[in-house]
């Protein structure tokens, strides 16, 4: 009934000195004595509710507060696959009710005024327990509705939250968490956004898209850049010109002075991905024009030891010269392209580095990443491997042989 008076002159009685009789639920302690007579009828709560729950069920903030003061808890259920002899036992003697007291604790756990007063971080443990009810939801298919539902409360909750907030400081507390954070990838006196991380992980789209959410990402996107948010369309679109065509000279700078103000102005997340677009922009186009090198096809044959450009004059004969070799080096545009690789390839290594492999492993777009690297590494490799064998062959010619009309089998494959 949310009698708080009557509430805390029962606790305040000699038979609740034992914190046990109000963390064992009625079942276990009525084991122990009849401090809760139970009728033969039943009663109108389960076995298992123990009075903290109950009262999280009612939304009873101060009968919690009171009830958890005097030590009481709700203990989290064990995993649904759990093997130990209490949970067999139950399964065994009543799978329902087993299930039933399941639910009735994470009903407790996932209320609002539990989730408020039992935890330090409230954010934390709202995100943790709404993603833990989804995939029970996914488990348990006849119960599917009741953690479904009880899984969108945590949601509602930490999204209602984000609206009481009235300052940007209370918006970065629920947006960053423990401000102690241990993630050194961060650059220092940026927000760490751990839980605004860990609520796109779990999908919470309320709370990623929630105007004081998204208010507090601007401010962090156009961070050392004043002023440009305000700018249209044009403006932006003309420095982001500005930055792919001087990219190479504000990396140096960066490099040789991060901390001036060119620096903290290519570090702000907005530069950073106009940076790295213009970079992979320009990877693109070096990729293009080094295929439209093979658009014409080869101007050489099967069977020539060399070949002479149209309207060039008479190129030197060298009759030992295999003509594989002169089709093998890297050209200037491909060194090019292995420098881009090599750098595409140290960013993926700083990713897996940051978030570890368990987390890289989870994002499918990782997957295509290092498909495409690990085929860029595999036609490199294959290139280098086809020079150095034209370099021994080109040598061994030159040593063992007079004339290239009978090759040895060890290098005969140069002119298939």
């Amino acid at each position: 009934k949310g009698y708080v008076r009557i509430t805390e002159a029962l606790l305040s009685h000699l038979s609740f000195r034992d914190a046990h009789r109000l963390t064992a639920s009625p079942a276990q302690v009525d084991m122990l004595d009849d401090f809760y007579a139970y009728d033969e009828d039943g009663t109108r709560f389960s076995h298992d509710v123990t009075p903290v729950i109950l009262a999280a069920h009612c939304q009873e903030y101060e009968i919690v507060h009171t009830l958890l003061s005097k030590g009481a808890r709700i203990d989290p259920p064990h995993d649904y696959f759990c093997g130990c002899d209490s949970c067999n036992y139950q399964q065994q003697y009543d799978s329902f009710s087993h299930s039933r007291s399941r639910i009735n604790a994470y009903r407790g756990l996932a209320s609002p005024a539990y989730l408020s007063l039992s935890n330090e971080d409230p954010v934390l443990a709202a995100l943790e327990l709404s993603n833990e009810l989804a995939m029970l939801a996914d488990i348990e298919k006849e119960f599917k509705n009741d953690y479904s539902r009880l899984s969108n409360q945590c949601k509602d909750y930490v999204v209602g939250l984000l609206d009481l907030c009235r300052s940007t400081e209370e918006v970065e507390a629920i947006l960053n968490g423990e401000t102690d954070c241990d993630d050194s990838y961060e650059m220092p006196g940026r927000p760490s956004l751990t839980r605004l991380k860990l609520a796109i992980k779990y999908e919470l789209k309320k709370f990623v898209a929630h105007p004081n959410c998204q208010q507090q990402l601007l401010s962090i996107w156009y961070e050392n850049l004043p002023g440009l948010r305000q700018q249209t369309t044009a403006v932006k679109l003309l420095v982001v010109l500005a930055v792919a065509i001087g990219l190479p000279g504000l990396a140096v700078a960066y490099w040789v002075t991060p901390c001036s103000r060119v620096g903290k102005v290519m570090r702000s997340p907005f530069m950073k991905f106009v940076a790295h677009a213009s970079s992979f922009t320009i990877f693109l186009g070096l990729l293009i024009l080094n295929a439209a090198d093979r658009f014409a096809g080869t101007t050489l044959l099967p069977n020539m030891t060399h070949h002479q450009q149209p309207g060039s004059p008479q190129l030197k004969l060298d009759p030992l010269l295999l003509h594989r070799k002169t089709t093998t080096p890297f050209t200037w545009m491909e060194i090019l392209i292995i420098s881009w690789v090599m750098g595409m390839i140290w960013a993926e290594v700083k990713e897996i580095w940051s978030q570890g492999p368990g987390e890289y492993l989870v994002e499918p777009w990782n997957f295509l990443d290092f498909g495409m690297l690990a085929i860029f590494l595999a036609s490199f490799s294959c290139r280098f491997s086809a020079m150095k064998q034209a370099d021994l062959a080109q040598a061994y010619v030159y040593k063992h042989c007079k004339t290239l009309i009978h090759l040895p089998p060890e290098i005969h494959y140069f002119t298939l």
